[in-house]
């Protein structure tokens, strides 16, 4: 009788387990990254105040190489006021690789950074982060409820209706 129930227990965890998992997402490739990056900055307060960096910003940051697959990226920043607010898309067949270059490069900003500039936006460089989209790499500098924003529009912009 232990047996069957086990059995009967089994199979009942198993089904739930088919029943629940998410149908894979399908996202977008037909959009640049700048073109993603400029729909970003409405979801950010001072989206409007910030300007494109050159490449050569990014490349600074980071310690690893930026992969042949994701030679599409583009960095927006706050470069006036006092707030360290960015955003940023790269785009790669290879998201993963991205995931890295772009880890690596907001590293080196939290580790670059100056103790005794802007204290108060410490928080958002030690939370900075970054989702997967498909092929687009998004990554924030923001408050908490700004990048929680930024990054419900990237999945809503991005993801493909089945």
């Amino acid at each position: 009788m232990k047996k069957f129930l086990f059995a009967a227990a089994a199979l009942v965890i198993m089904f739930a387990a088919l029943s629940c998992t998410a149908k894979e997402q399908s996202y977008r490739t037909d959009i640049t990254s700048g073109e993603l990056a400029e729909k970003l900055l409405s979801y950010a307060s001072n989206g409007s105040d910030m300007a494109e960096l050159d490449k050569e910003f990014f490349t600074y940051y980071t310690e690893k190489a930026i992969p042949a697959s994701a030679d599409d990226y583009t960095v927006y920043m706050q470069v006036s006021g006092v707030n360290i607010d960015e955003i940023g898309v790269m785009k790669s067949s290879d998201p993963q690789a991205a995931k890295d270059v772009v880890q690596s490069y907001l590293k080196g900003r939290l580790d670059n950074w100056n103790p005794q500039y802007l204290q108060e936006e410490y928080p958002k460089m030690e939370n900075a982060d970054c989702r997967i989209f498909g092929e687009y790499v998004v990554w924030t500098i923001l408050p908490d409820e700004e990048k929680t924003a930024v990054y419900e529009a990237a999945r809503e912009i991005l993801t493909v209706e089945k």
